[in-house]
């Protein structure tokens, strides 16, 4: 989820190879978790629960800063291409465990 509301806020996430220009305080990146953890929080009325949803969204921030760094002469995409040069953030259900699955 939070990979596809930061690519809805705006162009700069939008195509594949675009997510290795990703920036741990981009505007878009701060903004989806900030609403989703409100959304949290509106949907069940729990403070509690809008807290461990931005724990969480937290944690998939660091992972994926982490991948942008750990990818160094590759291209951190969305989905992996067989070009030998892009690496997939996101994983299908069902491909093995990875923090980002596409739900799509």
């Amino acid at each position: 989820m939070l990979v596809s509301y930061v690519r809805l806020l705006g162009p700069e996430f939008n195509e594949n190879g675009q997510a290795g220009k990703f920036m741990e305080r981009h505007p878009y990146v701060l903004a989806a978790i900030d609403e989703i953890s409100r959304r949290a929080v509106t949907v069940t009325g729990s403070e509690e629960v809008g807290e461990a949803v931005q724990k969480a969204l937290e944690e998939l921030r660091a992972y994926w800063l982490k991948m942008t760094k750990a990818n160094v002469g590759t291209q951190l995409g969305y989905r992996t291409r067989k070009d030998g040069q892009t690496i997939g953030l996101l994983r299908q259900p069902g491909q093995g465990m990875r923090i980002l699955t596409r739900l799509w």
